[in-house]
C-alpha cells in the first residue's frame, strides 16, 4: 500500500504488482461470461489435480505446470469478482 513519507506518497512494487494483475486479468480473461468463467476454472482445478497424481509426479517435475495452472486459476477468480462487483482485496477481507 502506498505510505506517506514526509508530506509524499511512496509506493512499492506491491502498489504495482497488484495493479498490473487486475490488467492482465482482464486482458486474458474480460471478454468471457461467467458460464465460461467457471468452466475454465474447473479444467484449471482438473489439470492440477491431474498433475499431482503420484505416477506423475514421480516421473515428472511438474512444479511449473501446476504454478502456472494456479497463475491462470486467480486471473480468472479476479474476473469472477470483477463481473459480480467485488475486488481481489474485498473477497480476502471477507476471511
Amino acid at each position: 500500500m502506498p505510505q506517506l513519507i514526509k508530506g509524499h506518497m511512496r509506493f512499492t512494487d506491491e502498489d504495482y504488482l497488484e495493479k498490473e494483475f487486475q490488467e492482465r486479468a482482464q486482458s486474458s480473461f474480460g471478454s468471457y461470461s461467467i458460464q465460461y468463467l467457471t468452466e475454465l476454472l474447473r479444467f484449471e482445478a482438473t489439470k492440477i489435480d491431474n498433475m499431482k497424481e503420484c505416477h506423475i509426479t514421480d516421473h515428472f517435475d511438474t512444479s511449473k505446470n501446476v504454478s502456472k495452472a494456479l497463475t491462470n486459476s486467480l486471473l480468472i477468480l479476479t474476473v469472477l469478482a470483477k463481473k459480480e462487483g467485488y475486488s481481489l482485496q474485498d473477497i480476502m477481507k471477507t476471511l
